[in-house]
């Protein structure tokens, strides 16, 4: 938010509750725009380490003004405790049952008036002016599966077509196929990252969230130093219930954040729950030293 309210992404750190209320209005589009579904709103302020009181309250009272409450969740700190308000709130919406789910259009309307219908009611433009040339290509796309099975047909062994397809099968919910043409293709492409990641993604819609926090165990492998690999891991893992794996993947998060002292409690909560297993206690053990060593080397800096 404090992004759009024109903060550089490098002084997001530090207070700047004005450029925060500037940025506000980006959220309150997005409230509107759920509005527009029929659906309750609830906002989940998603606590990072920089964020301050007073902006937080500044965002909380925002949305208490729209009729909106909004609940400040420290979940990857706490866990779930650090949710228990939001929890809470869209339990008692839920309960209200006042919710009057509704699309914007049917799916048979053509793909121009979809593109009108979307500019207007979520981005409001006042229209939407699209040449003859346009309008044909339009026609166009609204074959998109078919015109992908040709390209498939010509160039079978082309992996951006192969990906585009099981995307679009991914969007289908149709996850048994997706995952069917994703085992050949790594066989074909071993180590593949964007591969690997879509398996983990459509393993993870399909709820087979073991397998997908296996997979992404792999991808941690390959891109140990890139934050958000952890951040999806600690998530699956949760939902495959491997609370130390959530604990373990969380402190590798805090780690290449730079928060050491949460990395340190993520790990002591890991260990209490593997203390009778010598091996996993013996390695988070040793990476609890290496924190202790990270923090003393910036601590020299």
């Amino acid at each position: 938010l404090k992004m759009h309210g024109g903060v550089a992404k490098e002084d997001l750190k530090n207070e700047n509750v004005d450029a925060l209320k500037k940025g506000l209005v980006n959220l309150e589009r997005h409230i509107e725009n759920v509005k527009k579904f029929g659906l309750q709103v609830a906002v989940a302020v998603n606590h990072f380490i920089k964020d301050t009181d007073s902006e937080v309250k500044a965002l909380i009272d925002f949305c208490n003004d729209l009729g909106v409450k909004a609940s400040l969740c420290t979940h990857w700190a706490n866990g779930g405790e650090g949710t228990k308000d939001l929890a809470a709130h869209v339990a008692e919406l839920c309960e209200k049952d006042e919710t009057k789910f509704k699309f914007l259009y049917e799916s048979k309307t053509p793909l121009f008036k979809k593109i009108e219908t979307i500019a207007k009611e979520i981005y409001r433009a006042d229209e939407v002016i699209a040449d003859t040339k346009i309008r044909e290509q339009l026609k166009n796309f609204e074959a998109a599966d078919k015109l992908l099975g040709s390209l498939l047909f010509n160039n079978p062994y082309q992996l951006a077509f192969q990906y585009s397809d099981i995307e679009l099968d991914i969007a289908q919910e149709d996850y048994k196929g997706a995952l069917s043409k994703l085992r050949n293709l790594i066989n074909q492409n071993p180590g593949n990252y964007p591969l690997l990641s879509l398996k983990a993604e459509a393993l993870w819609l399909d709820h087979q969230y073991e397998r997908s926090s296996d997979a992404l165990t792999v991808l941690s492998r390959q891109r140990k130093e890139d934050p958000m690999i952890w951040y999806r891991l600690a998530e699956v893992r949760g939902l495959a219930g491997n609370i130390s794996g959530v604990h373990e993947a969380r402190a590798e998060y805090f780690i290449l954040v730079g928060a050491f002292k949460l990395a340190r409690e993520q790990l002591s909560l890991a260990l209490k729950l593997v203390l009778a297993d010598f091996k996993r206690s013996s390695v988070i053990r040793q990476r609890l030293r290496d924190v202790v060593s990270m923090e003393e080397r910036m601590e020299r800096l």
